[in-house]
């Protein structure tokens, strides 16, 4: 979301050199400890803020095969980049605890098939599930105030989506290459996203006022 700052102070991860049938562990926030158990399983402990990862601190989870993650329910944020490129991640489901998702939290998931959020989540962060080509579905709590731009960006299998009727913002190219839904996406009366063209044109819907 335009003006936000979804960045967490960083601090050094421990983390051991993935393997397949590996444990490992190291901190992902001020309060917080991860543990992957070396059969797809990656958890998350502690209390608080995840930290915010970028290009010159990355997230140690996707080098590791996490098939799945569970997060405990006193974690309040998912930081950002924290699942990016995790290739294998196929399910995540986020407790009412989490009140915001980090920027590129989960971009690039190419095998992620199920999300399941949470009423207590407020901001979705820019990015956020960008290129999560095998999501087909997904719904969002009616906590849910800000969407950010390209969110499910090159989402080209997601086919179903829920939105609140009362989001107070939705970020430029939300749904952009989202070739799959099929329906118009209306959103306060205006259209983020419609695949239906005749002759060339945009058909717009009875009762939007802004496109």
């Amino acid at each position: 979301v335009s003006g936000m700052n979804y960045k967490i102070a960083v601090s050094d991860v421990a983390s051991v050199c993935a393997a397949e049938n590996e444990t490992a562990s190291g901190k992902c926030g001020e309060n917080l400890v991860w543990t992957f158990d070396g059969n797809g399983v990656l958890t998350i402990t502690g209390t608080g803020d995840m930290y915010a990862y970028s290009g010159d601190k990355e997230s140690p989870f996707k080098d590791y095969p996490i098939t799945s993650v569970v997060i405990d329910d006193t974690v309040t944020s998912i930081g950002a980049q924290a699942f990016s490129m995790c290739l294998e991640l196929e399910k995540i489901t986020i407790p009412e605890s989490v009140t915001f998702i980090g920027e590129s939290a989960f971009a690039f998931c190419s095998n992620l098939k199920e999300v399941n959020l949470s009423d207590g989540l407020t901001i979705i962060g820019n990015s956020s599930f960008m290129f999560c080509d095998s999501l087909e579905s997904i719904i969002l709590p009616d906590s849910v105030k800000f969407i950010g731009y390209s969110v499910f960006y090159g989402c080209t299998m997601l086919n179903d989506i829920h939105i609140p009727s009362d989001v107070v913002d939705v970020g430029m190219m939300s749904f952009s290459d989202c070739v799959s839904l099929e329906d118009p996406l209306i959103i306060n009366d205006t259209l983020y996203h419609s695949n239906q063209i005749e002759d060339g044109k945009l058909i717009v819907p009875d009762g939007v006022k802004t496109i």
